[in-house]
């Protein structure tokens, strides 16, 4: 759960814009489970008394809030904690330990989250507040586009993210015929694998922007049956042929009718 939890959490800071909401907190009584998934039930109460319990077995202590850092210091068992609040809302509180990276408090209200799954709760939350368009990859990566516009071929200059990090420069398969071209972590172009030719038992595709004219354009990569197409003149039909260098069109010669018959 630790991983999961920390890129959801690096998601939701990255957008967060902390709102007055009061004491959201108090007074219910939460189900709470650390980043050691140990549960116990806590009621933040008015007076700043801290309940908890476990497994039937009461103990007390207090809480203190400070809205101007959003920092909780929680008192229990002769131990002093601060913690920063990350995110708030009525079903949910998370609580990151003050200089840790790792250390977290969840909190679910029972009566809104089913099963605490406040996992999944906060990834719905995430996309559902910052128009997130989500693609799962061939290698079961989970690709994410931010204040998406709807569609990949209107979201170029949009924050891509995988598996809540940021992405390395480079092409990105999200079908068996698109793929995104990324460059720091921002979609650049949106390519498609077309084919173009088929002769003599090989199958040309080329991998082309989307919207592009020209299907054989120079710098376009080229695959033959499949796998990269090696260097070399490559005749895509009698009258089509492509000089390939490292795997890209460098040259097209078509030849006229009268070549092909008296040439």
């Amino acid at each position: 759960m630790t991983e999961q939890l920390r890129n959801i959490i690096k998601k939701i800071e990255r957008g967060r814009k902390h709102t007055q909401k009061g004491m959201l907190f108090k007074n219910i009584l939460w189900t709470a489970i650390d980043t050691d998934l140990d549960i116990q039930r806590m009621i933040f109460k008015d007076n700043g008394e801290l309940i908890v319990t476990k497994d039937g077995n009461a103990s007390t202590g207090t809480w203190e809030y400070f809205p101007d850092s959003f920092t909780f210091l929680i008192n229990q068992n002769d131990t002093s904690e601060l913690y920063v609040e990350v995110y708030l809302d009525e079903s949910v509180l998370v609580l990151k330990k003050d200089s840790s990276a790792s250390s977290f408090l969840l909190f679910s209200n029972p009566i809104n989250i089913e099963h605490n799954d406040i996992l999944g709760y906060l990834e719905a939350k995430f996309r559902s507040l910052n128009n997130v368009v989500v693609y799962t990859l061939p290698n079961g990566g989970v690709l994410e586009i931010v204040n998406s516009n709807g569609s990949i071929y209107r979201d170029a200059g949009r924050i891509v993210t995988l598996n809540g990090e940021k992405l390395e420069d480079g092409f990105y398969i999200i079908n068996k015929s698109t793929k995104l071209l990324i460059k720091e972590s921002r979609i650049v172009d949106v390519y498609e694998l077309a084919k173009v030719g088929e002769y003599k038992g090989k199958v040309f595709e080329v991998l082309r922007p989307k919207y592009s004219y020209d299907q054989l354009a120079n710098g376009s990569k080229v695959y033959i049956n499949g796998s990269a197409a090696s260097n070399g003149n490559h005749q895509l039909s009698p009258s089509t042929t492509i000089e390939v260098k490292d795997g890209k069109i460098v040259s097209v010669t078509k030849k006229s009718l009268f070549e092909r018959l008296f040439g």
